[in-house]
């Protein structure tokens, strides 16, 4: 019966479901080809091979697996259809991006189809508990794609077995050809998030290097892995997460040049950085687990209705795993104040020296650690001379200062930072001004390092200011995928160092010893070249281990240094609120901020400080109290103890403390909230904690 013109939207009604599930707009071959064609919203064709190689030496295609191909295919028809009449949900994009999601899950399964029973079960070894552990596994971060490969595991087992089986005479003959092999800088350390010890780092990097899995790179580091040729090898048994370029892991790239240096080793400041996954990806997801029920009409092996019923309001379990180490408030708040008052007593000698020597060596045409002796001390500051500044800079060798080439320059490890602390050289005391500076405006302004390297000189201030303009990496604008700029009100201590850094640059441009106005925290070049370094994290890292190094941050038990960075200083303007009663009241933040009373103060910190570093400032203020002694909050003492199953507070780990107390501020249990009063000396401020509807603690 042909079906009239109008009725036509009824067609699919009376179609037999494996028709149905076996054509798509985006499906451009026929449904059993072996490589399917398909296109989107995209200019170019792109293929799908489903001859995937299985863990038992079978591939995909072969007659035994038919049930479990035509699952996957059916499934990602299934799932790719639209979920209503709505234009969002019809779109090709939308499609898309719902086919890209089914892959990372087909990938994950076909990598652990022996362990679910996918190569003699089909779809139908999949179980309740294999669906939850999936959903958990996706929620864990927003790079789900690559939680799903489970990258970082399967490439650290990958190197350490293959580094097992090479040959070792290879593997050593190659790290004395190649000694930057053997190079880890501070940055790398701090970033590390790869399950290899850095005592085996320079032979992995060499079983690379042998292997050819580096390329040349044209950025800070001398070679890069090639991620997508590692994804080859190591994800072999996927449809797609086996062509697709990997995010790098910083600790295997190959430096340019020698290591920064540092004192002390350092106390870890981050574990793994991802940020759990979006709740419409995460929907999204679960969306997809739920089309493959509907391949129980088609009679092929898929999990039972129950199965689907029991996932259904399961909520994953939070990840912790992701959150920065929390510096002690002692720590910033010392290190804040150490980098105002450098500022303030040494900013202008410094960087004014500098622009004096600039304009000479300029004038004369040469180098500036060509310049002689009595005019570089001629040309000093003579607060400088009073401090003791006598050489251009430990890292170089200075025209008169060296008697031959075989002399050490920076000299042993601890004679560089005794004469580092004795003020002995003018580029390494810059050095330290421009940590002092990353410190002042990093923990003022509660950015990531990135926006605060991407400030350039001219483009950083409005003409009022009293605004510091970002450009927002977190979002775009426009079909270009442009950052939004974004202002941020500046206290006028903070103007005073942009425009400082900003003037001298403005006037090395003048003298002739800077082509163009570059990145405001761009710091003179350490080997005395009339060129100022290129900004990025390294450089950001080696110029605040360096302030920390010359003020001394504290060492932990394990005789580490605190050497702090940005995402770390994010809570300061939070956390020295909250500490305000132990000094006597908000003096310091009102002359940051220039508000007059408590609650104007808390309302511009609420406003302009994003909920999860304000939930962590929260944390860890409360726990640093209940250490400290703070019989106020005994209900939430009692609370972390029942959930790590101690009656001695104590000999709970801080981090694990406070990040129990986020995660409860997160799911809705605790709030943490300053209240006002009045009493007969004024307006007066508690920070109060209240616990609802407690999660169970057995």
């Amino acid at each position: 019966m042909r079906i009239p013109d109008e009725l036509a939207f009824l067609e699919e009604v009376f179609l037999d479901p494996r028709e149905k599930y076996s054509r798509a707009d985006w499906l451009l071959s026929d449904f059993p080809a072996r490589v399917w064609r398909y296109k989107f919203d995209q200019k170019k064709i792109l293929e799908l091979d489903w001859d995937v190689p299985l863990a038992d030496g079978s591939s995909l295609l072969d007659s035994q697996h038919e049930n479990l191909l035509n699952g996957f295919k059916h499934w990602l028809v299934i799932c790719t259809r639209p979920i209503s009449q709505s234009a969002a949900s019809s779109s090709l994009k939308y499609q898309s991006i719902k086919f890209g999601y089914a892959l990372g899950i087909f990938d994950y399964l076909l990598l652990n189809a022996e362990q679910f029973g996918l190569l003699d079960h089909g779809l139908a070894g999949l179980h309740s508990d294999d669906l939850k552990a999936l959903l958990d596994k996706i929620a864990e971060s927003n790079d789900s794609q690559g939680t799903l490969s489970d990258w970082n595991s399967r490439l650290s087992s990958f190197l350490l077995s293959e580094l097992e089986k090479a040959d070792q005479a290879v593997i050593e003959e190659t790290l004395r050809d190649r000694p930057e092999l053997s190079i880890i800088t501070p940055d790398q350390e701090d970033e590390n998030r790869l399950g290899v010890t850095l005592d085996q780092i320079p032979k992995v990097r060499a079983l690379l290097f042998v292997k050819g899995f580096y390329f040349r790179n044209s950025g800070n580091y001398k070679m890069s892995v090639n991620g997508k040729k590692l994804s080859g090898v190591i994800l072999q048994s996927t449809l797609r997460a086996r062509y697709i370029q990997k995010p790098q892991f910083i600790i295997l790239n190959v430096p340019n040049n020698g290591a920064g240096k540092r004192e002390y080793p350092a106390v870890p400041v981050r574990g793994n950085d991802d940020e759990k996954v979006h709740p419409g990806a995460f929907r999204k997801y679960k969306q997809i687990l739920y089309a493959m029920g509907e391949l129980i009409t088609l009679n092929l092996p898929a999990p039972g209705v129950d199965d689907f019923l029991e996932i259904a309001d399961h909520s994953p379990r939070t990840s912790t795993e992701g959150r920065f180490h929390t510096l002690p408030s002692s720590v910033v708040f010392s290190a804040v104040r150490n980098a105002m008052e450098f500022h303030y007593e040494y900013s202008d000698a410094l960087l004014n020296s500098y622009c004096r020597l600039a304009g000479f060596a300029v004038e004369k045409e040469i180098r500036l650690h060509d310049i002689p002796n009595e005019d570089f001390h001629r040309l000093l500051d003579p607060k400088l001379i009073e401090l003791g500044v006598s050489r251009l800079g430990l890292s170089i060798k200075q025209k008169g200062w060296l008697q031959n080439e075989n002399d050490k320059i920076k000299g042993d490890h601890d004679e560089y930072f005794t004469r580092l602390r004795n003020h002995e050289c003018l580029l390494e005391l810059i050095a330290v001004y421009y940590g002092a500076a990353l410190t002042t405006i990093g923990a003022t302004m509660a950015r990531r390092q990135g926006e605060l390297n991407d400030l350039v000189v001219g483009q950083c201030l409005d003409k009022t200011k009293r605004w510091l303009l970002f450009e927002n990496r977190k979002s775009t604008s426009g079909v270009y995928g442009l950052r939004e700029t974004e202002p941020r009100p500046i206290d006028q201590a903070v103007v005073e160092i942009v425009e400082r850094l900003e003037k001298f640059q403005e006037k090395l441009q003048k003298l002739g010893a800077l082509d163009e106005l570059t990145n405001l925290f761009a710091p003179p070049n350490m080997t005395g070249d009339l060129s100022l370094c290129l900004i990025d994290s390294r450089t950001t890292a080696d110029l605040i281990d360096l302030f920390c190094d010359y003020f001394e941050t504290p060492l932990n038990e394990k005789g580490e240094r605190y050497y702090h960075r940005q995402h770390q200083l994010r809570r300061f303007f939070a956390m020295l609120f909250f500490y305000s009663s132990s000094f006597g009241g908000l003096e310091t933040l009102q002359w940051f901020l220039c508000h007059t009373d408590r609650q104007h103060v808390w309302h511009y910190i609420s406003e302009s400080t994003n909920g999860a570093v304000l939930r962590g400032a929260k944390a860890q203020y409360i726990v640093e109290q209940l250490y400290d002694g703070n019989k106020n909050y005994e209900e939430l003492a009692n609370l972390i103890q029942a959930r790590f199953g101690t009656y001695d507070f104590m000999i709970v780990d801080r981090q694990d403390a406070e990040d129990y107390v986020i995660t409860l501020q997160e799911e809705g249990y605790v709030e943490i909230e300053p209240e006002f009063f009045e009493d007969e000396e004024g307006e007066q401020m508690e920070i109060m904690i209240h616990i609802k509807d407690l999660p169970c603690t057995a």
